[in-house]
C-alpha cells in the first residue's frame, strides 16, 4: 500500500515489475492523472484518476535497456529510461506541434529518397543520413542521448502507445544505431514470444502478371526456401491474396502451433489508416481481429510504409500494433517506402538466417546488411525495417497434426 501526493495538475507513471528468476514477466504501469486541485479539503487531497495497464513480457537480456514513451494527443512525449534497475524520466523539450512536424519531415524525406524523388548518392547521401540522425537526436532529450552513448547496449526495447520514432536512424559515434544493437518495439498489452512453433507459412503477394512479376518473384523465392527444408506442405502462396485473414483463421491454434504470414504488396496510406494493396483487394487493420491475430506467429509485412499510420489519428490504426496487441508473436514491418530489389534482398536473407536457426534480431540484421548494398544508389530501404517482438525469438516448424 502506498500514498501518492501531487501538488500540481499533470500525469505521473509508476512502474511495478514482476520477476520469475532472472526473467521479467510483466510490468504493471500505474498512470495517475491529477485533473484538478481542491482548495482546502479536510485531508488536503487532489482529485486524481488512476488507471492501470500491463506492459508486455520484456525479457531481461544482457545489456538490454527499455524506453517507455508516454504521450498524449496534445503533449510531447515523455521518455522513461530503464537500465540495470535504474529508472529515469526525461520529458521532451519540444512542443507537441514541433515534435510532430519534425517526425513528419523526416519521414517525407526518407519516402522521397526511396521513391527516387530528389535522390542523392555518395558523400551527399551519407551527409543526408547524418543530418536525419541529427534531426532525430534533436527531438530526444539530451539526457536520453547521453544514456545511449554512455552504455554499451545490446538491445533497446521501445514501448509506446501510438508513436513510432525511428531510433534506427540515430548516429552514435558516427555510425547508424542498427549496425550496433537491436532495436525492437513492444506495444502495450502485447505478448511477444521467445519461440514460435508454426505449422504453415501463408504468403499473400501481388499476382504474377502484375507489376512485372516483382512481388511474385519474392513469394516464389520464399516458397522455394521453406519447401527445400520442410517440404511443399510447409508453405503456400494464395491465389487470392485478399483471402489472407480467412485462410489464417481456418487454422485452429492447437498446442501453441501458429501460422507465419508473409505479405508482398503495396502499402497505401489513406485517411482511415494503412491499406495493404494487392491490386485486386485491400486489407486494413480492421481485417486482423483477435481470431486472426491470435493465430499468427511471425508476420513480415514487406510493403511500403507498413508501419505507418496517419499522425493525427487519436488511436493507432497501424497493422503491426493491431497484430501484436491481439496475439501475434512477432512482426517485422517498414517505417517508410521501400524499393522492390532491396525489399527482395532483405526478405530472402532474413528467412535464410531464420531457417538456419538464427534469432529474429540476427535475421533482421542480416537482411539489412543484404539490402545495404543498394544504399550506394541512394536507397534507404535497409534502415526501414521495424521489429516488434523479442530479439532472441527463434522459429521452428511442426507438421500439421
Amino acid at each position: 500500500m502506498f500514498t501518492l501526493k501531487a501538488n500540481e495538475v499533470g500525469t505521473g507513471l509508476i512502474y511495478v515489475h514482476a520477476f520469475k528468476g532472472h526473467r521479467k514477466l510483466a510490468t504493471l504501469t500505474i498512470e495517475v492523472s491529477i485533473v484538478a486541485k481542491t482548495k482546502s479539503g479536510s485531508d488536503g487531497s487532489n482529485d486524481a484518476r488512476v488507471s492501470k495497464r500491463i506492459d508486455p513480457n520484456v525479457a531481461l537480456l544482457p545489456r538490454a535497456a527499455t524506453i517507455h514513451i508516454s504521450e498524449t494527443a496534445n503533449d510531447p512525449p515523455v521518455f522513461i529510461w530503464q537500465y540495470e534497475g535504474e529508472s529515469k524520466r526525461f520529458p521532451s523539450a519540444t512542443t507537441a506541434k514541433e515534435w510532430q512536424e519534425k517526425i513528419d519531415s523526416v519521414r517525407k524525406l526518407l519516402d522521397a529518397q526511396a521513391l527516387g524523388v530528389r535522390p542523392v548518392t555518395g558523400e551527399l547521401l551519407k551527409e543526408r543520413f547524418a543530418n536525419i540522425g541529427s534531426d532525430i537526436a534533436d527531438l530526444l532529450p539530451a539526457e536520453l542521448i547521453a544514456e545511449l552513448r554512455r552504455n554499451s547496449l545490446k538491445t533497446l526495447f521501445i514501448i509506446a502507445q501510438r508513436i513510432v520514432i525511428p531510433f534506427e536512424l540515430l548516429m552514435i559515434d558516427n555510425d547508424r544505431l542498427i549496425n550496433k544493437l537491436d532495436v525492437v518495439r513492444m506495444p502495450y498489452n502485447s505478448k511477444p514470444s521467445p519461440s514460435i512453433s508454426y505449422v504453415r507459412v501463408v504468403v499473400a503477394a501481388i499476382a504474377e502478371e502484375e507489376e512485372d512479376g516483382k512481388f511474385w518473384k519474392e513469394a516464389q523465392s520464399i516458397q522455394s526456401r521453406f519447401s527445400a527444408k520442410y517440404g511443399v506442405e510447409s508453405i503456400e502462396i494464395l491465389t487470392k491474396p485478399g483471402t489472407l485473414p480467412t485462410r489464417i483463421k481456418q487454422f485452429p491454434k492447437a498446442k501453441g502451433k501458429r501460422i507465419n504470414m508473409h505479405v508482398a504488396c503495396h502499402g497505401v496510406v489513406e485517411s482511415e489508416g494503412l491499406s495493404l494493396d494487392f491490386g485486386t483487394a485491400k486489407l486494413t487493420f480492421a481485417d486482423f481481429g483477435p481470431a486472426i491475430s491470435g493465430n499468427v506467429g511471425l508476420a513480415l509485412l514487406n510493403a511500403c510504409s507498413s508501419s505507418i499510420y496517419p499522425s493525427k489519428l487519436a488511436i493507432s490504426s497501424e497493422i503491426p500494433e493491431r497484430l501484436m496487441r491481439q496475439g501475434a508473436a512477432a512482426v517485422v514491418a517498414t517505417m517508410w517506402n521501400v524499393k522492390n530489389d532491396s525489399a527482395y534482398e532483405f526478405a530472402t536473407c532474413f528467412y535464410d538466417h531464420l531457417l538456419a536457426g538464427g534469432t529474429l534480431a540476427e535475421a533482421v540484421r542480416a537482411g539489412r546488411l543484404a539490402a545495404q548494398k543498394h544504399e550506394e544508389d541512394g536507397d534507404p530501404t535497409c534502415m526501414a525495417y521495424c521489429v516488434y517482438g523479442e530479439p532472441d525469438t527463434r522459429i521452428s516448424y511442426s507438421k500439421e497434426p
